[in-house]
């Protein structure tokens, strides 16, 4: 009996250091749910006090500190910020967001060369990342280091060309977006179980903020810029969830039934997550709502593939394509495999250049900005957006599907040869290539519906299962070089180069296209040209930007070819010669630029370098090849 009685003891002392160990970590969870919800809303001073209590009730938490070192930094906390993401990092060395923040908090406290060292560290844990190489250009140019702050520009511009025009701003002491009309974004936070003693996410599952961009591009609250390309980057997160669903399986609600979503708040029905609540808004066409919900989403986990492609969707759907770019990139980074989210990022990043035009900032952004004649070129095609298009070709699967409910045997039919659809049900096979799936779908019912006897066909729903009729070559100076399928009738060609991985050295990539047979070379560095469209059949080489010259005579100094670089202007073309030499009389400082045209025929402009010392005219952009003449 006596045996008993101590195994009992020794049960319930387990059971109730169990439950000590767990309320901790449970009050620590819903601190940190609040600071996500006070840093969506902006209130800033609340959010850090939130997280400071949840860091002190579970210290091992690597994401709360992190989300806290965010909002120190959007406060101008810069050596509290420094202090949060050095915890942050001793319990997740591979931290990559982390490693980047700390650069920045730590460039802003005027430590150049410990941030140059962050960066460095979350460059060679994911390479692909544009925002760390361009912080460490930042960095290395307050060390002098001029050379190596150009290097490093020119390899953020090669991964994101848009930083030229609009660069990075991580922390710029932002609010969140105002809410619709109605307070929808209100009821909406409300609605998940995100006030107090809200039960939304599981007590495994907290993590930081994540990138939400206001229009005017800085953050819409405390987070680490959305990773660039898409590309593969190690668990940045303390505490790994399980994989999320893809956006079409809806999560189940984590809230249990009558669960108190907000202080005072009645009982209530189970509440959807912050994620199933963003499906729910999109398919209704609340898109604002759908942001509100999904950012959140991404909030208590920033590590959620599928919440961020769908919060890229919301974006994309309201038009504010560079949201949709930064969601679509950190979706891409957290699921490298899913081909559907490159391809969005694709289009989403073509509307930002068509919808924001790049402007001349200076330096090597500057000449990333200058169209070249080939990118000036304009693409044809039949269709308005060859980017948002996908038609059928031969080896294609297509997933053909009743949308009545009936089941189905298989919904996998593959795309012939001679591009035909070998369906049950109809007297012969049904061409397809060329259509896109709505189309075939389409086509394929009327096909069914003109049977003479049989009951009508349900409406039917053709998707593409497999993709393998549209193709590029990707070959030279990249590291995963070889067939890439596209998912799309084109894609820019800086998805292409980005996807493929250039090596150290690269500097110019070559298109041979498929339909003219033309070839064209386009520097790494010309933002401007690497939207130009690669299509099916292209070939895409990555190779060493060869020499090149511009031929300078005249009255200077030392005449003859000078090494030309991508954004020469004409004054540095005349420094590299030694300088105008002093001369009198009328049209003493007027240089005429000689340029062969695509045609053939030379054009010569002419400039007044007085004007262009004084401000009053700009100082022009020269091409490889140009001929320049100061007259004696």
């Amino acid at each position: 009996m006596k045996k008993l009685l101590l195994a009992g003891l020794l049960v319930c002392a387990t059971f109730s250091a169990a439950a000590s160990a767990a309320a901790p970590q449970q009050g620590a969870d819903i601190y940190y749910r609040d600071g996500a919800r006070f840093a969506l809303e902006g209130r800033l001073d609340e959010a850090a006090r939130a997280f400071e209590q949840a860091v002190a009730l579970d210290p091992e938490n690597g994401n709360a500190h992190y989300a806290l070192g965010n909002v120190y930094a959007e406060m101008g906390r810069w050596a509290d910020a420094v202090n949060a993401y050095y915890k942050a990092l001793s319990l997740n060395r591979e931290d990559v967001e982390a490693l980047n923040n700390l650069g920045v908090a730590l460039a802003a406290r005027g430590q150049h060369a410990q941030a140059a060292g962050a960066f460095r560290r979350a460059i060679k844990i994911y390479p692909k990342w544009a925002e760390p190489h361009y912080h460490l250009a930042e960095a290395q140019s307050a060390l002098g280091e001029e050379a190596e702050a150009r290097e490093s520009r020119e390899r953020a511009l090669r991964l994101r060309p848009d930083y030229a025009a609009r660069p990075p701003r991580p922390f710029a002491a932002a609010r969140a977006t105002p809410a619709p009309s109605g307070g929808q974004i209100l009821k909406a936070m409300n609605a998940v179980g995100v006030g107090a003693g809200g039960t939304d996410a599981p007590a495994s599952a907290p993590a930081s903020a994540s990138t939400a961009r206001v229009a005017d591009g800085t953050a819409a609250v405390p987070a680490a810029s959305a990773p660039d390309t898409s590309a593969s980057a190690p668990d940045a997160s303390a505490a790994r969830r399980n994989p999320p669903d893809t956006p079409t399986q809806p999560r189940a609600a984590a809230a249990p039934a009558g669960a108190n979503v907000a202080a005072g708040a009645a009982t209530a029905a189970p509440a959807l997550s912050p994620y199933d609540l963003g499906l729910r808004e999109s398919r209704a066409g609340r898109h604002r709502e759908a942001v509100a919900a999904l950012r959140q989403a991404v909030l208590l986990d920033r590590r959620d593939a599928a919440a961020q492609r769908a919060l890229g969707d919301a974006y994309a759907a309201l038009g504010e394509w560079r949201e949709s770019v930064d969601a679509y990139e950190q979706a891409a980074r957290l699921a490298p495999d899913d081909a559907e989210t490159y391809q969005k990022l694709g289009r989403s990043y073509a509307k930002l250049r068509e919808t924001a035009p790049e402007q001349p900032a200076g330096g090597a952004a500057a000449s990333a900005s200058q169209p070249t004649a080939a990118a000036t070129r304009v693409e044809t095609a039949a269709d308005a957006d060859p980017t948002a298009v996908y038609r059928i070709g031969p080896g294609d699967v297509l997933d053909v599907r009743a949308l009545d409910g009936r089941a189905q045997s298989a919904t996998g039919y593959k795309v012939t040869p001679t591009g035909l659809l070998d369906y049950p049900g109809l007297s012969q096979p049904l061409k397809v290539e060329g259509l896109t799936p709505e189309e075939a779908g389409a086509r394929l019912f009327a096909a069914l519906a003109a049977r003479p006897a049989g009951p009508p066909p349900p409406r039917l729903a053709v998707g593409v299962r497999e993709y393998a009729s549209h193709a590029v070559i990707v070959g030279g100076m990249v590291k995963d070089p070889g067939t890439k399928i596209l998912q799309r009738e084109a894609v820019p060609l800086y998805v292409i180069v980005a996807h493929a991985q250039p090596l150290a050295g690269a500097g110019e990539v070559v298109v041979v296209a498929r339909a003219t047979g033309r070839t064209t070379a386009f520097d790494l560095a010309d933002a401007a040209a690497l939207k130009t469209l690669v299509r099916p059949g292209d070939v895409v080489t990555v190779r060493a930007l060869p020499q090149r010259f511009v031929y300078v005579a005249g009255a200077v100094r030392e005449p003859g070819q000078k090494q030309f670089h991508t954004g020469m202007t004409l004054t540095q073309a005349l420094l590299a010669a030694g300088g105008v030499l002093a001369r009198q009389g009328r049209g003493a400082s007027v240089v005429a630029v000689i340029r062969q045209g695509d045609d053939g025929r030379l054009t010569t402009t002419r400039h007044d370098l007085a004007e262009i010392r004084a401000g009053r005219a700009p100082d022009p952009i020269l091409r490889a090849g140009d001929r320049i003449e100061a007259p004696r």
